[in-house]
């Protein structure tokens, strides 16, 4: 089920590489569409935070280092993974 709701929207598209670890994590007792999409809209929260972070992390560092450089291509994964399913 988890599958359907990514398909029909696509903003989740970034889960699907991990989308069994992703669905062995939900509650038992959810089994209703809208309660996965409610847990994926949760789980892109998260993610949009923790990479909004990142941001302000890479905007405010005066040295470019391997962490650096890292955290930079981490980043840029995050919005390529954005940019796909916001156009899907």
């Amino acid at each position: 089920m988890t599958q359907e709701v990514i398909t029909e929207n696509p903003q989740f598209l970034y889960v699907q590489p991990t989308i069994k670890t992703f669905a062995e994590g939900l509650q038992p007792n959810i089994l209703k569409k809208e309660d996965i999409f409610v847990e994926l809209s949760r789980n892109r929260f998260r993610r949009q935070r923790t990479f909004k972070n990142l941001e302000r992390d890479i905007a405010r560092s005066d040295v470019i280092d391997d962490a650096l450089k890292e955290k930079v291509d981490e980043y840029t994964k995050y919005v390529s993974d954005e940019k796909r399913g916001a156009l899907a």
